[in-house]
């Protein structure tokens, strides 16, 4: 059950109890906040990752609402944000004996550091895996030199901010609050994105939050989980329906085995056979039903670039590519390419089961009497 909130212009006193009331009964909830905020929590989450609105950053906000419990804290009402966001750690951290706040933020354009901002002392473990996680990234990207800096600090919110909460209210509420610095080196110092590689930044960051938030859930909390990967999104958006259907309907529009078959095999095979493996008949395929170039255009106006659930991107991203290869194959049919395009799409030939092929050719000898075959293996050879 999912309790959508479009109509939360103030966060009173009235409205944050609105909110908590669903939060301990509903499975998802999904508010609109004012200021173009955004409350969007999972149940059985002992964390929040905050995020809060400021010009010329979408791809911080795009790195939080990819999660399945986070805050975009809007444009006004700050005071009521706080209030909230008092209230909610006061609640569910009586659930899981802890709760989690992660507030997310990029540093200035010259930065190369990822900056952890938290007590040291009060959450070794956590921060211990979380800069081993983000230290990585060098090995994972080639050509980046970054660092990872753990500052023990009482103020965990970028520079200039106001804090979300206090120390002493954060002991209030039963709630810990972690504050990450991203450099961001996705994008230039006019501010444009560079999107493929934004893209696999953003996955990295994700997984190493992912893997640090478990480390915390199993060592602070009496949350469930069984593994960083169940952190994800549990409930997709409709977006992910609607891609899902149309990469469906691109499938269907045609029969690719079918049409990559030659309508002539049979001859094709007597005669090679029958020419000891000398003579070769043309191919000849059935017309297409479609046209390889309109549907490309359909594959590709798909914007599976605004899917923000990591999971589902690159899985619709691999679908896609499957069909691109498969409707270039279906088009260069009778060429040279084909056999390329063939490679390209199933990998070529395993090494090892090539050499076993090649072993079982030299060690089994050929039966030239084929009456001597049992009926049933006849039939299967000939299928």
């Amino acid at each position: 059950m999912v309790s959508d909130l479009t109509d939360i212009s103030e966060l009173s006193e009235k409205s944050i109890k609105l909110i908590l009331t669903i939060v301990e009964n509903e499975i998802e909830i999904n508010a609109t906040l004012p200021g173009g905020g955004i409350l969007h929590i999972e149940k059985e989450l002992p964390y929040l990752i905050i995020y809060r609105q400021i010009p010329n950053d979408p791809e911080t906000h795009r790195m939080v609402i990819s999660e399945s419990s986070y805050l975009i804290i809007g444009t006004s009402d700050f005071v009521g944000y706080q209030k909230l966001l008092f209230e909610l750690s006061n609640l569910l951290s009586t659930k899981f004996k802890s709760y989690l706040l992660l507030e997310l933020y990029s540093g200035s354009e010259t930065s190369s550091s990822f900056i952890l901002k938290g007590p040291e002392k009060k959450l070794p473990s956590t921060l211990k895996v979380l800069k081993e996680e983000l230290d990585s990234i060098n090995s994972t990207f080639s050509g980046l030199y970054l660092k990872t800096e753990i500052k023990d600090t009482s103020h965990r919110q970028a520079e200039g901010q106001k804090e979300l909460l206090s120390v002493e209210e954060t002991k209030q509420c039963g709630a810990l609050l972690l504050g990450l610095e991203i450099p961001p080196i996705y994008r230039d110092k006019t501010f444009k994105t560079y999107p493929v590689f934004f893209r696999n930044f953003r996955d990295f960051i994700n997984r190493a939050v992912h893997i640090a938030i478990f480390d915390y859930i199993r060592v602070q909390t009496s949350c469930g989980v069984a593994s960083y990967n169940a952190l994800g999104r549990k409930y997709l958006k409709e977006k992910v329906f609607e891609i899902d259907k149309k990469l469906a309907e691109i499938e269907k529009s045609y029969q690719f085995l079918w049409l990559v078959s030659p309508v002539n095999i049979h001859e094709i095979k007597e005669t090679f056979l029958e020419s000891k493996y000398e003579k070769l008949l043309d191919y000849h395929y059935r017309l297409l039903p479609i046209d390889p170039d309109v549907l490309k255009r359909k594959l590709y106006n798909l914007k599976i670039e605004d899917i923000d659930d990591p999971a589902m991107s690159y899985l619709f991203r691999e679908k896609r590519e499957e069909l691109d290869q498969q409707i270039t194959m279906l088009s260069e049919r009778g060429t040279k390419n084909f056999l390329y395009d063939s490679v390209r799409l199933y990998q070529g030939i395993d090494p090892h089961l090539c050499n076993e092929a090649k072993q079982i050719l030299e060690e089994i000898p050929e039966v030239e009497n084929t009456e001597q075959i049992k009926p049933w293996i006849v039939k299967l050879l000939v299928v």
